[in-house]
């Protein structure tokens, strides 16, 4: 069992660093990274398994290197929501400042045509 949630961290290890290689996330993609990830910890959490000494410091090496990635990721996915609510404030503020825009009724200019 032990050596299955070691390639189950590698390859958790390697999607990560895919991961992060990419310009442009799919949400899906976001969403099965998560799930996998929560996945695979829960089954760490849960202690499903056992570890020799051996073992035990090479799943704990990869489980930093996961958390190291990990709090890359969620850094830049921070970063992307931040400029999101820049764009959404600045479409806002745009909408705003045009007649009729602001909301679904009709404008002054839409009534008089």
């Amino acid at each position: 069992m032990s050596h299955s949630v070691r390639e189950e961290l590698e390859r958790l290890l390697q999607e990560s660093l895919g991961l992060l290689r990419e310009t442009d996330w799919d949400l899906g993609q976001l969403q099965q990274w998560g799930a996998r990830r929560e996945e695979i910890f829960a089954r760490l959490r849960g202690g499903e398994f056992s570890l020799g000494a051996g073992e035990r410091a090479a799943t704990q090496s990869l489980i930093a290197e996961i958390l190291k990635i990990d709090a890359k990721i969620l850094a830049r996915l921070e970063d992307q929501c931040c400029d999101l609510r820049q764009k959404i404030n600045a479409a806002d503020r745009l909408r705003r400042s045009y007649p009729g825009t602001a909301s679904h009724a009709p404008s002054l200019i839409q009534r008089t045509v």
